[in-house]
């Protein structure tokens, strides 16, 4: 995991009880580091329709959609949307 950190450039290491999970918060790394990564080296397997819908939000947040009630609309969708497919799947 810290060689991701160090490949990214980016996140922290964030230990539980159980497991250590990379957090990132910085919306630019997010956005320019962790989006175009996986853009680039896709994921595969049932975790790709959740990268989609975190890349749906990121991109609302970029435009400042989440600003106005229709953008956080959307987000509360695309949540429920996310929500619903994982009780399909």
């Amino acid at each position: 995991m810290e060689s991701l950190i160090t490949y990214l450039d980016c996140g922290n290491l964030a230990r539980g009880r159980d497991a250590v999970d990379i957090r990132v918060t910085k919306f630019s790394d997010i956005k320019d580091k962790i989006i175009t990564f996986f853009i680039k080296y896709p994921i595969i397997g049932n975790k790709l329709k959740d990268f989609q819908y975190f890349s749906k939000v990121a991109q609302l947040i970029e435009n400042k959609s989440h600003l106005t009630k229709e953008g956080f609309d959307q987000i509360r969708n695309i949540k429920a949307e996310q929500e619903s497919f994982k009780l399909t799947s």
